[in-house]
């Protein structure tokens, strides 16, 4: 049997370099990963081709004692998996590192009266032509900190991003508003003489060098302050504005996720969650009902409900759903007088079933899109969006059934029934025997 020997210290250390490099991993990643190692490396005490599957445990282990995030705990997964993988062709290893799940938190976004302020609040007009490029046009800080002024292209209104988050190139969008901050950066830049042919769009002290991305945080920082916002406002906040507000425009999710240079389109969608505008300007199914009975061809009145959610059965099953009470009847338009509904119907089941089959189905899918849906077991598959169309697909041709009816023991009854669940409890605590 052949043992394969591995080189150690500065040599093994050269190898992932080579291996990294083979790959085309930027420069940030490889040193990222070779931090990584060394810090395994130190952990244990020895040369990292000598670990074994009990020194990744532990020192997972000591990641997690010693508070460090997911974020940080995962990036070492990455480093350590591509180390023992690749470098040292030992895949065994590679398999006992543990990927820690991360909460998914909903991204802070500005007001665009925030976003205002916070402009004019940018110490000086390189500064505010940046932070305005990461608001008008949604780039990464890192994105904008590497922007040349041959990037700028004023025929097209286009943005030119090269090697971008992925190593992909895109293009981004130019505002007539934009192009004038960056043309009074520009003429502003070439009377301090900054502003070398070819050169950076945004340089740093150093005019051959770019502004980092450090310096970016910091003048972002001391403009939130300035302008009196109490959020924490990170340059990557801009981007979420970005997106959050276009979609408060009613723009197309595709095309933001385009715009962004998103692969995925559920990651576009999280922007869904924090678009208030769009959520007040979506119309609940109960006011469709509204519309409908407020047609002078139907009942021609407001009418009003009350409902009860009933979220488990006597036998302690899941089995939500909801009892209303709804008036035979509402007040007329103009408020002055009770209008009776017909003596057969309050509303017209058919079109009833219709609104609701289309409202309900619409949301589901819509639901899915921005990736607030979760499958399990054998239904784990539904993930997949055209899979959730498909199973949707036959349920938009069935007909749907809506049970509306005068009550058969008189409107006394009804309210006796639902009595029970609004004054007391559904099942009474002398009726629980056991709670595991």
């Amino acid at each position: 049997m052949t043992v394969p020997t591995h080189p150690s210290g500065s040599a093994l250390r050269e190898r992932m370099i080579e291996d990294m490099s083979l790959r085309g991993f930027t420069e940030d990643t490889r040193r990222d990963y070779i931090r990584c190692v060394k810090a395994f490396a130190a952990f244990i005490g020895r040369s990292p081709d000598t670990a074994t599957a009990e020194d990744l445990r532990r020192f997972q282990l000591h990641q997690t004692e010693s508070g460090m995030r997911p974020p940080g705990i995962n990036s070492s997964v990455s480093a350590l998996r591509f180390f023992f993988t690749v470098t040292l062709d030992r895949p065994d290893l590679s398999r006992r590192l543990t990927v820690i799940r991360q909460p998914r938190k909903l991204p802070l976004v500005l007001s665009v009266e925030e976003v205002a302020r916070l402009l004019e609040a940018a110490p000086g007009p390189k500064y505010k032509a940046a932070l305005g490029t990461g608001y008008g046009a949604g780039l990464r800080v890192s994105e904008i900190v590497a922007l040349k002024v041959s990037d700028i292209d004023s025929t097209r209104m286009l943005i030119r991003i090269e090697q971008g988050k992925g190593r992909k190139d895109r293009h981004a969008m130019l505002s007539p508003q934009l192009l004038g901050l960056l043309r009074a950066w520009w003429r502003e830049g070439k009377r301090h003489g900054v502003m070398l042919p070819r050169g950076w769009l945004f340089p740093g002290r150093n005019p051959i060098t770019p502004l980092s991305t450090r310096q970016m945080n910091r003048a972002v920082h001391a403009a939130a302050e300035a302008a009196e916002i109490k959020k924490r406002v990170t340059p990557h906040t801009l981007r979420h504005s970005f997106a959050t507000h276009l979609l408060e425009q009613d723009i197309d999710s595709r095309i933001i996720q385009v715009l962004l240079g998103h692969a995925k389109l559920n990651t576009t969608a999280l922007y869904a969650h924090v678009a208030t505008k769009t959520i007040h300007t979506v119309m609940s199914p109960l006011d469709r009902i509204k519309l409908l009975a407020e047609d002078e061809t139907r009942p021609g009145a407001r009418i009003g409900i009350t409902a009860v959610l009933h979220s488990w059965g006597s036998a302690m099953t899941h089995h939500p759903h909801v009892h209303m009470i709804v008036p035979g009847g509402g007040i007329s338009l103009d408020g002055e007088r009770w209008v009776s509904c017909r003596p057969v119907f309050l509303l017209p089941v058919r079109v009833l079933s219709k609104l609701f089959r289309r409202l309900l189905l619409a949301k589901l899918t819509d639901t899915h899109a921005a990736g607030r849906l979760r499958f399990f077991g054998d239904n784990a598959g539904l993930g997949d969006r055209r899979a959730f169309a498909a199973f949707l697909a036959p349920l938009k041709k069935k007909n749907w059934f809506v049970y509306a009816k005068p009550p058969f023991a008189g409107p006394e009854a009804v309210l006796a029934y639902l009595s029970r669940y609004t004054h007391r409890v559904a099942i009474s605590n002398s009726r629980l025997i056991a709670l595991d």
